[in-house]
């Protein structure tokens, strides 16, 4: 039951937990601010810190990811024209912890681009702060 009571500040409400009469020591107390419901949204600029020891921060922090470079670069290097060091950049870096955090919390390429367009720690994790604009190599 909500009973809004004279104890309440306004826009706030008690809950009580039962339909007796609204006696304030009877009541478990929940406050529910309203504020915000008629705010007009707009962009603006937001400064978010994430804490060292978030759970992607660590993980990214432990992960060998010169080892895993090693094993997927033969790979990379494997080309129709040979020319594997020309052209536009491939990111690896990203490319890797992209393919990480899709498998780890079973996203798709959309779902994934979103993430990575809303969510902080993913773009820490995939290390998107870390790259230049770089001009590409004429093709061979």
């Amino acid at each position: 039951m909500v009973a809004v009571s004279e104890y309440a500040p306004e826009n706030h409400y008690y809950i009580q937990n039962s339909s007796e009469n609204f006696i304030p020591d009877k009541v478990i107390i929940m406050s529910i601010n309203l504020d915000g419901f008629d705010a007009a949204l707009h962009g603006k600029e937001v400064l978010i810190k994430i804490d060292n020891n978030h759970r992607l921060l660590v993980l990214g922090g432990n992960l060998p990811w010169g080892k895993m470079l090693s094993l997927i670069l033969p790979d990379l290097k494997r080309t129709e024209k040979k020319c594997w060091w020309l052209g536009r950049p491939l990111r690896v870096r990203i490319h890797l912890g992209i393919y990480l955090l899709q498998q780890l919390f079973n996203l798709t390429d959309r779902a994934m681009e979103q993430h990575l367009s809303d969510n902080a720690v993913f773009k820490l994790f995939c290390a998107l702060w870390t790259f230049k604009e770089v001009a590409c190599a004429r093709p061979c």
